[in-house]
Formats: C-alpha cells, structure tokens, sequence
C-alpha cells in the first residue's frame, strides 16, 4: 500500500483520534442510584437510534393501536361531516377531488395503518394551517396525505360535470328526442372516448414519473359554487374551511393564477378573466373563480418514505424516564366520543332526506324530522358535549345570505337544489326535446363549459334530423304536454309549500303525458289499466 513519504503526523493524529474514540467509549454512563444493571445497559443502547431500540418502541406502538383506531374513526366521521350530504351534488360533492375529499382517505388510511409514522395521522391535510408544502415537494409526507394529493393529480374536477350542469349526460341532448335512449347514448359515447368529455378526458393523465420525480399541480378551479362569504359577509361562490374538524376549503383565485390556467379549449372556453379595475377573477358567467388547496403546488410521491419513517421511528433513542407516559389507552368515553362522532358524519352524509337529492326531489322534504339536521340535533341531545356535533349544529342553523339549507355548513346551495329537482324530473320524462346542447350552456349554471359533440356523434344526431326520428318524438312530445328543463325559469324548492306529490305531477310527459296521449287519439278508456 503507498504510504507518503512523510507521515509522522498523519499518524500522529490517527493515534490522537483513536485516543478520542476509546475515552467515549470507555467514559461511564451516568447511573442514578439503586439502577439495575438491565436498567443501566437499556440507557447505554438508548441514548442514539439502534436495533436495540426497536422492542420497547414497537411494543408502544402495539399498544397504542387501539388508540390511533379510535382517532382513526373521529377523522373519517369528521370528513364526513365537513363534506355534506352525498345525495346533493355541491362544491364539496361533485366528480372528481373537491375539498371534502381529503379527509375520507386521510381516515380510511389511518384505519387500515394505524401506526401515525405510516399514515400521517396527526398531521394536516394537504393545505391546512400547519401543512409543510416543502415537506409535500420532498416526499415527505404520511401515506394518507400522499394518497390524497395523488387522487388529487389523477381524478380532477371538471366543469363538465358540475353541481348544477353535466350536459349531454344530465340533462340529456337531444340525439332522437327520447331521453332513454339518448341518456344512454351519450355516456357509453363518453365512456368508450366517441364522445370526448372533459371530465374523463383529464383523468389519469399524469404520468407516474412525473409524481415521482416531483408534480406541480396547474391553477386548479372548483367548478361548483360553494356556500361560502366574503369578509363582509357577501357569497363568494367559496368552500369555508372548518377548523374544529380540521379541513381547508377553497381560496379566491388572484390574476396571478390565471396565468397557470390549462390552456385545454374546455377550460379556455369557461370565460375565466379579471374584472377591469379590480384584482377579482370571475367566469364567463360571472361567478367568482374559488381554487383547491393544492392548486399550484408541488407534489412528490414516494410511498416509500412513511414505512422508512416508522422503521426510523422504531430505533429512536427510548427515555426511560418519559417511556410510560408515551402509551395511550383509550377510555371508554374516547371511544364513545368517536362513534358519535362517525354516526353524526354517515348521516350527514348518506340520509336521503336532503335538499337536491336528485331521486326524490321535495318529497325527501316532507317528513322534518327525518333530515340530517333533525337526526343530528337528537344525537346530540342524547349525549351533548361533542365539539365536531356541536360545531356543526351552529354551522349548519347560521343565517347565510343564500338561505342554505344548512346554512354556513357545507352542502348544496338553493339555485343547485333547483336545478337538480328539475333535473330530477327531465330523469322521469321520456323526451328531452329542446335540452340545452353541450355546445351551448346556460347563461345562469356555475361555471360554463362548452365542447362540440364529435364528428360521430353529429353523423348521429344528423340521421336521426334527416330520417325523421327527431320530428316524430317532438310531435309525440308536444301532444304529451312535455316541457323541457328551463334553467332561466327553475322552480323553488327551498322555502316552497312541501308537496308529496310534486315529482309525479311535475313530471309531465311520464304516465300523466301518456294519458293525455291516450285521449288525444282516443284510446282514453286504456288509461284506467295504467
């Protein structure tokens, strides 16, 4: 081996390092007295990270599941409080990742790892006061939070599938004029790609390499109008974030933002611009513009990096003096607690006795005491003191400049209650003759959206004008006494007398519109055996 030719200090100093390293090694620990020798050799293995270390903290974390469950469980019923009714499209319940989305899989994950190194459990949602967007563009985040923001980056929101418009598909374009077969005509089109849609057209379109190697999200808009205000107090077209539950809604878009918008003719043709003289971003309707938490944001996945963190977490230094206070037993009352608090969030979210639940219209309305906010006001009362029910009760009774339903708790606002009653009803009629075409959106919807069928679609939609099918369902459909959705002219559903009977009736052109059929060729004695 070469030595330099002059090397009486290098070993010198090596001597000297050595010297060093013996005396640390040899320098006794310090010992309080009456310590056993176990006690004294678990305080020499705990004082750095090391194998050693792994028993006493594994068994900790053992014990302390049961615990992380019952958190685990306040999570995801807080989740499902904050993001409302299921049944009622909204700005927290539409197609794709809205902001009351997070909080499920953040749950869902820390039940099924209930080790917080693993899940993330304890740490923010993505965009919450406390979150670490440095820590999301390193990668080092739970495997709840990164899960989010990869639902996030492949399965966005789009205006095509709004809280108050999904044109063709809801209400249907007209191809023939019957809303059956044009229904289903326009989503197996959109589901095979015949039929290009927006929303599915930017579904899992980025790239895992790109997560990996780190993503930055675009200026990403909530197309829903939420039930949010302004700090004077007037709508703003925002998702309100909830503190006590632990969530972030949405943020007004700045004209900075506009500049990182998708350049896609879909969003392109949304009408999204600053209004002269201000700094206030709204669409071509008019609407404020309101962007996700993660809108602009950098992003890396690696999945890795929460199981790296536990097994770190497994050889940290045990303090002996601070060890038996690291476990948590639950009581009886925490788990009490979080059962409530699931209970109140899955009938929030799953009663369908909610305004702009699309399958029952006002009759959902008609018992009171079967609603949401009638259920959860008497699980309250069964056991009052849960901060998350509580919270929500004076959320959802709060005056809102809109009327809400649910006042200032998250859920559908009244003008997409309208309009997915009558969107109900266009589901029970059997034509849909003068709907409004995708093409063409209506001036009073969210946020307008505008994409052309495909050359097929139009090939399709010609031959049915040409051959005289469209004709013949128009004729059918005016002798029926059938009315097309009218989004300038919707009827009110909040703060309008409860009638049982207003889907059927209002359904014209269903068995009513048959009848009248019926007695225009004069067959009207068939009515009685329908």
């Amino acid at each position: 081996m070469y030595m330099p030719k002059h090397s009486s200090d290098a070993k010198v100093a090596a001597l000297a390092a050595a010297g060093v390293l013996t005396a640390a090694l040899a320098a006794p620990v310090p010992t309080s007295p009456g310590m056993s020798a176990v006690e004294r050799e678990l305080l020499l293995v705990s004082g750095a990270d090391s194998l050693l270390n792994v028993p006493l903290n594994l068994f900790q974390a053992l014990v302390n599941v049961p615990s992380t469950e019952i958190g685990a469980m306040t999570i995801l019923g807080n989740s499902l409080i904050y993001s409302g009714n299921w049944w009622s499209p909204s700005a927290t319940n539409i197609w794709g990742e809205d902001p009351g989305d997070p909080g499920h899989f953040m749950g869902i994950v820390d039940m099924m790892f209930p080790f917080p190194q693993i899940s993330g459990q304890g740490s923010p949602e993505p965009g919450a006061p406390g979150f670490s967007w440095d820590d999301a563009a390193a990668g080092h985040l739970g495997l709840g939070q990164q899960l989010t923001l990869l639902a996030d980056a492949e399965i966005p929101t789009s205006a095509s599938s709004d809280a108050d418009y999904s044109a063709p598909l809801l209400p249907s374009t007209e191809i023939t004029g019957s809303s059956f077969f044009d229904h289903n005509a326009w989503f197996f089109a959109a589901l095979s790609g015949l039929q290009p849609y927006p929303l599915f057209q930017h579904w899992f379109q980025v790239p895992l390499s790109d997560l990996f190697s780190g993503y930055t999200f675009p200026t990403v808009i909530n197309p829903a109008m939420g039930i949010g205000t302004d700090s004077a107090g007037n709508p703003d077209g925002s998702v309100p974030s909830d503190p006590v539950l632990g969530f972030v809604g949405t943020h007004p878009a700045t004209p900075d933002d506009i500049a990182n918008l998708p350049q896609d003719a879909a969003t392109q043709s949304q009408g999204i611009h600053v209004v002269p003289g201000t700094d206030d971003v709204v669409n071509g309707n008019g609407n404020p513009v309101n962007l996700m938490p993660w809108s602009n944001e950098t992003f890396k996945l690696d999945p890795l990096y929460p199981f790296q963190n536990f097994w770190n977490s497994l050889q940290a230094p045990v303090d002996l003096n601070t060890y038996a206070s690291g476990f948590q037993i639950p009581t009886l009352e925490e788990l009490g607690r979080a059962l409530q608090t699931l209970a109140a969030g899955q009938i929030i979210a799953f009663d369908p006795s909610s305004p702009g639940d699309p399958f029952c219209g006002t009759t959902c309305l008609a018992n009171p005491s079967a609603t949401p906010l009638a259920l959860v006001t008497e699980l309250d009362r069964l056991w009052p003191g849960n901060p998350y029910i509580e919270d929500w009760l004076t959320r959802a009774n709060a005056d809102n400049p809109l009327n809400a339903y649910y006042g200032m708790a998250n859920g559908p606002t009244p003008h997409q209650v309208d309009v997915n009653d009558a969107l109900s009803q266009s589901l029970q009629q059997w034509f849909d003759v003068g709907n409004p075409s995708p093409d063409d959106p209506p001036a009073n919807v969210d946020t307008p959206i505008s994409f052309s069928p495909s050359p097929a679609m139009q090939q399709l939609i010609d031959l049915m004008q040409q051959s005289g099918v469209q004709q013949f369902f128009a004729d059918w459909a005016q002798v029926a006494g059938y009315q097309p959705v009218d989004f300038a002219d919707l009827t009110p559903v909040l703060g309008a007398a409860t009638d049982s009977g207003d889907v059927g009736s209002s359904a014209v052109g269903t068995a009513d519109g048959f009848t009248g059929l019926l007695d225009a060729i004069g067959l009207g004695d068939l009515s009685g055996l329908l």
